[in-house]
């Protein structure tokens, strides 16, 4: 979308939206398995929204280097008191999907080096439990041969 267009659609929604019945929040499940939602109604939604289309115009204002992160700071004080956790800023990123996902999934792939050290531990504990039952072996048929 282009930028008066989004200017448009920013400005619409500030003006149907009251802030005083705006509800958002984000919440965890208590029973453990780490799912998280959000509750909001039609005025949180359009609130949020408008927001995160911000946040997109902004991207066309920022200078991106390599060294400085650029963030966008959402305004913490519309979120409601009760919810488990707030997002408190946006970080912005001049990368396509694969430059993003890609770094991160070298980050969990172990190299053959990490993944010999993990062989080699168990080797020892292996080989000490080996060592350990010989030895209790032993010391056991010395008091039954006396």
């Amino acid at each position: 979308m282009n930028t008066p267009g989004l200017r448009a659609v920013i400005q619409q929604l500030k003006e149907t939206n009251l802030k005083e019945n705006a509800y958002l929040g984000f919440f965890c499940n208590d029973d453990g398995s780490e799912t998280c939602y959000m509750k909001a109604n039609k005025e949180g939604l359009e609130l949020y929204a408008t927001k995160i289309l911000e946040a997109s115009l902004e991207m066309d204002r920022r200078m991106f280097s390599d060294k400085k992160k650029e963030v966008f700071n959402l305004p913490v004080k519309w979120f409601v008191n009760d919810s488990d956790f707030q997002f408190s800023f946006i970080e912005l990123l001049q990368k396509t999907k694969t430059e993003i996902i890609d770094p991160i999934k070298e980050e969990h792939n172990q190299t053959w080096k990490d993944k010999l050290k993990g062989y080699v531990i168990l080797g020892c504990f292996i080989f000490a439990l080996i060592s350990m039952l010989t030895g209790f072996v032993v010391i056991i048929t010395w008091f039954f041969k006396a």
